[in-house]
C-alpha cells in the first residue's frame, strides 16, 4: 500500500490516470520493480494486484501501463557482472556500436584494467584445459590454475547468476501454478486457439487447414484471465531479449514483438526436442530460419485437412508452452552479460603499445588471448558458450 501510494503522489495520478514517468526517482523506480515482483509470485497483472488493493482503475491502469514502460527502459548496455574494480582505465576494446532500427547495438566494452588482468594470469597447460571435444564445467582447479584475481570474480559471478536465475525461475514457476491449477486441459485448448488465431501467420496456416472464426471459442473469464497473465510477461521478455542482444552487439529480432506467442511456440519446441536454441546469442537468420520452417512444415495426419491433426500437430497447450519459453529466456537473458564479456576478451584488444611497420608506419600492437595465452583463450571460449547456453 505503500508503494501504491509514493507512486500515485510522484505521478500525481487523478481519475484520468495522468502520469510523468521521467520524474519517477531511482528509489520509486526499485519501488516499482518490487511491485511488478510482487504481482508475478502473487500469478497476478500488476493491474489486478493494484485494483485488489482498493486503488481505482484509473490509478490501476496508470500503474500498470507504467511497470510496462519501466520494462521496455531497463538499461541493459551496463550489466552487472561483478567485475567493477577491474572496469577501469581506458575502453580497449576495438568493436564499435551501430544503430538498427530503433535500437543502438553495442559492442561490450573491455577496460585497460581487465587486460591487465588477464595477462597476469597464468596460461594453463593444454593438458590441464583437455581435448575440444570434451565437456566443460567450470572447476575451482582450473580458477586455481589460473592464479588470478580477475578469473576468480568472473566464477563468483557466475554462481550468484546461477543462484539469481534458480530464484527467478521459482518465482515464475510460483505465478504460473496458481494461475493453471482451475484449467483443464479443454481450457487450455481453447486458450491455445485464440492465441494462435490472433497471430496473422499461424491464423492463415490455420485456415488453410478449415478452421473459420466461428470456430474459435469465446474465452471464460476464467481462461481470459491466464491470457492477460502471460500476455504482459511474453511482451515484456520480448523487450528484455533485445535489450539484452543489442547490449552483446547482437542485432535484435523484430518478429519477437510482432509474433511474440509464436515465437514462444517455436522456441519451446526446440528446447523439447533439444535443440541447441539460444534466442538471444543466435543469429537473426538462425531464429527466422526456424520460425519459416515451423509455418511451412506439412502436417503429418492420417486425415488431410483435418482440424483435430493440426491442433495435435500444433500441440495447443499454451501453458506448457508459455512454461518451457520462459524458463530458458529467464537463462539466457541473465547469463548473456558474462557470457558476452568473456567473448569480448577474446577479441583483438588494443594495448596503448606502439611499433614501427617495415614501411615506415606507425601500428598500435593489438593484444590477441588466441596467440598470447591460446590455452586461456580455447578455455574461456568453451566456458562463455557453456554458461550461454
Amino acid at each position: 500500500q505503500r508503494i501504491i501510494k509514493d507512486l500515485k503522489t510522484i505521478l500525481k495520478l487523478d481519475e484520468r490516470g495522468s502520469m510523468s514517468f521521467e520524474k519517477l526517482p531511482p528509489e520509486k523506480l526499485e519501488a516499482l520493480r518490487r511491485l511488478q515482483e510482487d504481482a508475478r509470485r502473487a500469478g497476478k497483472t500488476v493491474y489486478d494486484l493494484v485494483r485488489e488493493m482498493g486503488e481505482s482503475e484509473a490509478v490501476a491502469k496508470a500503474i500498470s501501463e507504467l511497470a510496462r514502460q519501466l520494462s521496455k527502459r531497463i538499461d541493459m548496455s551496463k550489466p552487472s557482472v561483478g567485475l567493477e574494480d577491474f572496469e577501469t582505465g581506458d575502453v580497449i576494446s576495438t568493436g564499435k556500436d551501430r544503430k538498427r532500427g530503433e535500437y543502438l547495438v553495442k559492442q561490450p566494452k573491455v577496460y585497460k584494467s581487465e587486460l591487465d588482468a588477464i595477462r597476469a594470469a597464468k596460461d594453463p597447460k593444454r593438458s590441464f584445459v583437455g581435448q575440444a571435444t570434451k565437456e566443460y564445467v567450470t572447476t575451482p582447479q582450473m580458477i586455481k590454475e589460473l592464479d588470478s584475481p580477475y578469473y576468480k570474480q568472473l566464477q563468483r559471478t557466475y554462481w550468484e547468476t546461477e543462484t539469481r536465475i534458480a530464484d527467478m525461475i521459482k518465482d515464475h514457476a510460483d505465478g504460473l501454478s496458481k494461475q493453471v491449477k482451475r484449467l483443464n486441459r479443454k481450457s487450455r485448448e481453447r486458450i491455445g486457439t485464440n492465441l494462435y488465431w490472433r497471430q496473422k501467420d499461424i491464423r492463415a496456416r490455420m485456415e488453410k487447414d478449415g478452421f473459420k472464426e466461428s470456430d474459435i471459442p469465446k474465452l471464460t473469464e476464467r481462461e481470459q484471465q491466464f491470457v492477460d497473465y502471460i500476455d504482459p510477461l511474453l511482451e515484456d521478455m520480448g523487450f528484455r531479449i533485445n535489450q539484452a542482444r543489442v547490449s552483446s552487439g547482437l542485432n535484435p529480432i523484430k518478429l519477437i514483438q510482432d509474433d511474440y506467442f509464436t515465437v514462444a511456440y517455436v522456441e519451446s519446441f526446440a528446447e523439447r526436442i533439444g535443440l541447441s536454441a539460444n534466442i538471444i546469442r543466435d543469429n537473426p537468420k538462425v531464429i527466422n530460419s526456424r520460425f519459416a520452417r515451423f509455418l511451412e512444415t506439412p502436417f503429418k495426419y492420417k486425415k488431410r485437412r483435418s482440424k483435430e491433426g493440426l491442433k495435435k500437430q500444433l500441440k495447443f497447450d499454451p501453458v506448457e508452452t508459455f512454461d518451457t519459453y520462459m524458463r530458458s529466456a529467464i537463462r539466457h537473458e541473465q547469463m548473456t552479460p558474462l557470457a558476452s564479456k568473456i567473448h569480448a576478451t577474446l577479441k583483438p584488444l588494443k594495448t596503448g603499445e606502439f611499433y614501427k611497420t617495415k614501411s615506415g608506419k606507425t601500428k598500435e600492437r593489438l593484444f590477441r588471448m588466441d596467440k598470447e595465452k591460446p590455452n586461456l583463450a580455447r578455455w574461456s571460449r568453451r566456458w562463455a558458450n557453456t554458461i550461454a547456453g
